[in-house]
């Protein structure tokens, strides 16, 4: 009914921020928008390479950040279980459980993840 483009703008205008969990249009909506097109322009934001925190077994102290608010990015969606999440970062379901709960502990000391966390958020409509 439109290119892809038409569509997002459609979206964009009248979906709103959050989809309503009792509106099941709003929340098919959101479902069609790419998790994996999210995660790779979040982690352009944050300047961060995707690939190599899925190959890597160990990540530095300075990047573990990066990726942890990634993950914790995408599970806020709500788009993804944390298995299929794992599978994208190269990670356990368990793993993921335990960045999500360290994230969201951190965010309500830290304000200075908690802005880079919103810097993200807020480029993305979902």
């Amino acid at each position: 009914m439109g290119t892809k483009s038409f569509v997002n703008k459609i979206r964009s205008a009248y979906l709103p921020e959050k989809p309503h969990k009792e509106i099941p249009q709003q929340r098919d909506l959101a479902k069609d928008v790419d998790p994996v097109v999210l995660l790779n322009k979040a982690a352009q934001i944050l300047d961060c390479d995707l690939s190599h925190f899925r190959q890597s077994q160990r990540i530095s102290k300075s990047k573990k950040g990066d990726r942890d608010l990634l993950v914790f990015f995408i599970w806020k969606t709500g788009m993804l279980t944390n298995e299929e999440i794992g599978r994208l970062f190269g990670m356990t379901y368990s793993s993921i459980s335990h960045i999500v709960r360290s994230i969201k502990l951190r965010l309500e000391k830290d304000r200075w993840l908690k802005e880079k966390f919103n810097q993200i958020y807020s480029q993305f409509k979902i």
